[in-house]
């Protein structure tokens, strides 16, 4: 409780005082001064090939670069389009040491001691400058960290400086059959013979050309009849030594992965025959193959309508003397898959659209692991805008593939 006391200044004054308690509740207490301005701190991850654009607002930015399944190599960063200077460097996860780059146009010199308190040495002129950083890690001076991109932007940035990772260290590849014991094989196969649209409406196709598949940018041939069971097994491994394929007969249980198309799981290949069409094998070098993510791409022609189905199996490997490898199928309880429809329709309602197309791309990880996973299956497409068809490539759609296992297939 205030103590309030009434007293005189002094015995001899005839003038009095109010003494209050210091401790008075009822009396507000000043606020804190505002802490002084400091720079946004913020932390954002790039994958290889991509690029961003950094705060306009005075800023320290960090950007995570994954190394992650990734060999030693070289990490090339590009910056574009610099007018108001920054300072970067680049380390590891953890461990932020280094010195700084300091890369910016000469006249903010003034701008630039005054926030820093150094002398800026840079590019005369007015025209906006590049620059390009490359960072090495070897295993003196990475242990798999991350690493951290750091740039202090002390003055607010204007004029859209970006940031692109331009390349990085190759990925790891994926393994050999005869270091890890498995084969990916993926089988892909028209569910419905390809049909072409023509103005008087849907016809059969006369031929594959209006279809590519590609395995991390490899492009794998087709054959050329577009009848219904159809298609193509990529074995994921190279060709020689021959494989051998034990038997030679039912590669899968029909009735375990897709009863409709029996066809598919009768021959390891075959021909065309009547209505059905040919299955062939391709055999892609594993060295080529990530262990990681390894992209699937199948395209159609949007004047065309595509039904396809993809199985992706592990299968178990032996060696057949120094010869030859064998590749085990046939109700093998080791052999698992995973099995999903792909349809390519949207866009065929317009008989002119060939120069649009319908792209899956389907991610697929653990490749010749045990169990291989698809990991995501992305959609570009066309749309009708404006009363017109248009191919806008950014236009992407996540759709589920079925990644429930199918074992013992």
């Amino acid at each position: 409780m205030a103590i309030d006391n009434i007293r005189k200044i002094n015995v001899r004054s005839p003038y009095y005082i109010t003494v209050q308690d210091e401790f008075e509740p009822d009396v507000p207490i000043p606020p804190d001064p505002d802490p002084p301005t400091e720079p946004l701190e913020s932390a954002v991850d790039l994958a290889c090939g991509d690029s961003i654009t950094y705060a306009v607002a005075p800023a320290v930015n960090k950007i995570r670069i994954s190394t992650a399944n990734r060999q030693y190599g070289d990490y090339t960063v590009t910056f574009s389009n610099i007018d108001v200077p920054i300072k970067y460097r680049i380390y590891n996860e953890g461990t932020p040491t280094g010195a700084y780059t300091t890369k910016g146009l000469s006249y903010h010199a003034d701008q630039w001691l005054e926030a820093t308190g150094e002398v800026l040495s840079g590019t005369a002129g007015n025209t906006p400058i590049s620059a390009t950083l490359t960072h090495t890690t070897n295993s003196g001076n990475n242990n798999g960290e991350n690493l951290i991109l750091e740039i202090l932007a002390p003055l607010p940035v204007t004029g859209g400086t970006s940031v692109e990772l331009t390349s990085c260290a190759s990925e790891v590849v994926a393994p050999s059959p005869s270091t890890s014991g498995y084969v990916t094989v993926i089988t892909i196969y028209n569910k419905m013979t390809l049909q072409k649209v023509t103005s008087s409406g849907y016809t059969g196709a006369t031929n594959t050309n209006a279809i590519t598949v590609k395995l991390n940018g490899v492009s794998i041939a087709l054959p050329s009849s577009p009848n219904v069971y159809g298609g193509v097994r990529i074995v994921c491994s190279d060709v020689t030594p021959n494989w051998i394929v034990d038997p030679t007969t039912l590669p899968y249980i029909s009735s375990k992965v897709d009863p409709t198309a029996q066809t598919v799981w009768a021959n390891w290949t075959y021909s065309a025959s009547g209505n059905d069409g040919q299955m062939t094998v391709v055999y892609v070098n594993d060295s080529s193959l990530n262990s990681s993510i390894n992209d699937l791409e199948i395209t159609t022609q949007a004047d065309h309508f595509g039904k396809y189905g993809v199985l992706v199996a592990s299968h178990p490997t032996s060696q057949s003397g120094s010869e030859n490898k064998i590749l085990t199928h046939n109700n093998s309880e080791n052999v698992v898959g995973v099995i999903d429809e792909i349809v390519h329709q949207q866009g065929t309602q317009d008989a002119g659209n060939g120069d649009f197309y319908n792209r899956s791309t389907i991610s697929i990880d653990n490749i010749n692991g045990q169990i291989a996973e698809v990991t995501s299956h992305i959609w570009e497409h066309p749309e009708y805008l404006i009363g017109e068809w248009r191919q806008d490539p950014s236009t992407k759609t996540s759709l589920d593939f079925n990644t429930t296992p199918k074992t013992g297939i």
